[in-house]
Formats: structure tokens, C-alpha cells, sequence
């Protein structure tokens, strides 16, 4: 079981990390095209063919 933990965290910092690098090399090339979306999460939660998916994002 702790070896399955270990894994899980290891892929979950893998993922964060790249994610990490690729919205730092977003910025620093195209800064003027950058937007933040306020989204109606618990509106989409409601919507059955959303709702999968929204809730696997963090």
C-alpha cells in the first residue's frame, strides 16, 4: 500500500511540475494574452456531462 501512495505522489509532483513549467513559459513569451476566467463550478457540477470532469481538475 505505501509503495502504491509513493507513486500516486510521485506522478501527482510530476504532473505539478509540469504544469509549473509550461504556464512559466507561457508568461515570460506571450504575457499580453494571458486571461483568467472566473468559472461557475458548482453550475457545471450540476451538469451531468461536465460534472466527470470538472470534478477530476484541482
Amino acid at each position: 500500500m505505501l509503495k502504491i501512495q509513493k507513486f500516486h505522489r510521485r506522478i501527482d509532483n510530476i504532473r505539478t511540475d509540469y504544469i509549473n513549467k509550461i504556464i512559466a513559459e507561457i508568461v515570460k513569451t506571450k504575457p499580453s494574452h494571458i486571461t483568467i476566467e472566473d468559472l461557475n463550478v458548482s453550475g457545471m457540477m450540476k451538469n451531468r456531462h461536465l460534472s466527470k470532469a470538472v470534478a477530476s481538475q484541482k
